[in-house]
């Protein structure tokens, strides 16, 4: 089974044709997205940089490559995908929309996700661990460095006491 699913928009930029691999990731049929444009229907964040990016590629009727979305799915489990595109035209050089594919990435972002928790946690209990031996270090620390001055006190004392008997 295929992690990619193919698109294609009419002139507005609304979808008038999706792959079965939609539902298949996202739990919607491609029915319940045609007509709508990506963020409609997959996303509600059309505000997102990503979304944003799209738009100014479509507006300028440029190719793009890789742009990374976010979807939210039925299941609540975000699915993400690297969306790829180009415009196509009519015989007559008139825009038509755009076609593309969806990549799946989901796997490599929850693993990417996953292995940045473990960062934090990582830095954390070292963080921990270093306070804590901190904690340990400086009573022992306080204790020799005050043991230290208080010998000095008494090697001088003695000093200054060996000299009034010698006198």
């Amino acid at each position: 089974m295929s992690s990619d699913w193919y698109w294609e928009t009419d002139i507005d930029g609304r979808y008038r044709h999706l792959s079965e691999g939609i539902t298949t990731l996202t739990g919607l049929t491609a029915e319940e997205c045609l007509g709508k444009l990506p963020w409609e229907s997959l996303d509600d964040t059309a505000d997102n940089t990503s979304w944003v990016e799209y738009q100014r590629c479509i507006d300028a009727r440029e190719t793009f490559r890789d742009i990374e979305v976010q979807f939210d799915t039925l299941s609540e489990e975000p699915v993400y995908f690297l969306l790829s595109g180009e415009p196509y035209f009519g015989l007559h050089g008139e825009y038509q929309g755009y076609h593309g594919v969806a990549r799946n990435i989901t796997p490599r972002r929850r693993s990417e996700q996953q292995h940045l928790e473990a960062l934090k946690l990582t830095e954390s209990l070292i963080e921990l661990a270093l306070r804590r031996a901190q904690y340990h270090t400086a009573p022992a620390q306080r204790t020799a460095a005050s043991g230290g001055a208080e010998a000095h006190r008494i090697a001088d004392r003695a000093g200054a006491d060996a000299a009034v008997h010698q006198g």
